[in-house]
């Protein structure tokens, strides 16, 4: 078992905001920016008495023994990353969740509702923003230095059972401190993303379309358009949208070559909707209506799930993410530890993961908990 502290913890969350943004704009340099920036927030985290519990692609997962300690390493960590000069003079931006608690220690880290509601207070934030539950408030409001000080933001329905929590925004006399509305089931009633027009939600097979009938630079500037529409209205593309939508755009990356496929992506961002919709010379590409859809004879399909989990390997994830040990899972849907543990190196291949607290994160950042 690892080295990692028990009791009441402080659970520190952290993710680069526009991160496909930032890869489509450095390509193959993509991967040197995310080494440097993990060499500057380990360097913080370490600084702080932190203990790292996992890292996955551009997030990190960190525990600290006192609250004051996970913020004064949250403050110098955005700090650090504002100042440090990364390729390309590109602006890293993180945004970070905080929430003191009791999680059950495993072997492998950590499990248990704290835990999903400090990555959940983390996923309303925005790059640069840095977000604390109501638990740590009085834990550290006495002790924060004179130019960091809490901005109490209400209570916030966040995918999670039980009441809304009210939340706190930490903010830093050198950082930006104005923010968009926060990510949570407020802004997105009934929890489906917002869809102003009838392209948001749909551009992607809209734009996959126009690629399978070789007009690639069209869906460049077609997903390009949607990526700054999107940032201009503070909505996000759904986690389960993600993987797909990854390997399409890398699709056509691979397609255009890098130097037109950014040139491409940029110049959609410039375009106006309408225009980016039209095909050069042509009236605008028709976006069919959900009723228009659903009546497409094109066969129906059943309900898909992120890189290839069956309904049966979802299920078992979603119980193992509650905390569940193999028997306590295999009881609760009656099949035998053998075969959870089947289905688990089944889950563990598609999504990429090696422990149950990476395969949890996965879960809750993909809306499957």
């Amino acid at each position: 078992m690892r080295d990692l502290p028990t009791g009441t913890l402080t659970l520190l969350f952290t993710d680069i905001a526009g991160s496909t943004r930032l890869l489509h704009q450095l390509g193959e340099r993509y991967a040197s920016m995310l080494l440097e920036c993990r060499q500057v927030l380990r360097a913080v985290f370490e600084q702080w008495s932190g203990h790292e519990v996992d890292t996955q692609g551009d997030a990190f997962f960190v525990v600290f023994a006192r609250a004051t300690d996970a913020v004064s390493a949250a403050v110098a960590a955005q700090r650090a990353l504002a100042s440090h000069a990364f390729p390309e003079g590109v602006a890293v931006r993180m945004r970070v969740g905080l929430h003191t608690g009791e999680p059950q220690r495993t072997a492998d880290g950590y499990v248990g509702l704290d835990v999903h509601r400090a990555a959940r207070i983390m996923s309303a934030g925005h790059g640069g923003q840095v977000l604390l539950s109501q638990t740590i408030s009085p834990l550290v409001k006495q002790d924060l230095p004179e130019d960091v000080h809490l901005r109490d933001l209400g209570e916030h329905r966040l995918k999670d059972p039980g009441r809304p929590m009210r939340l706190f925004q930490l903010v830093v006399s050198d950082l930006p401190a104005d923010f968009p509305p926060l990510n949570t089931l407020e802004s997105s009633p009934n929890n489906l993303p917002v869809q102003p027009t009838p392209f948001l939600g749909r551009e992607h097979e809209v734009a996959a379309a126009v690629a399978a009938q070789g007009n690639h630079t069209w869906a460049a500037h077609l997903w390009g358009a949607a990526e700054a529409l999107r940032e201009a209205i503070g909505t996000l593309l759904p986690p389960v949208e993600r993987v797909p939508y990854d390997r399409a755009v890398e699709a056509l990356r691979t397609q255009l070559g890098e130097q037109a496929f950014a040139a491409a992506w940029a110049e959609g961002r410039t375009l106006p909707l309408e225009q980016a919709l039209a095909t050069p010379g042509q009236v605008a590409l028709p976006v069919p209506t959900q009723g228009e859809r659903s009546s497409s004879p094109t066969p129906a399909s059943p309900q898909s799930y992120p890189d290839g989990l069956t309904a049966r390997e979802v299920e078992v994830l979603c119980v193992v993410a509650q905390g569940l040990t193999n028997e306590q899972v295999a009881k609760r849907l009656v099949i035998s530890p053998r075969t959870v543990d089947t289905h688990l190196t089944s889950i563990y291949s598609k999504i990429g993961v090696s422990s149950r607290v990476a395969a949890t994160r996965y879960a809750i950042e993909h809306h499957l908990v």
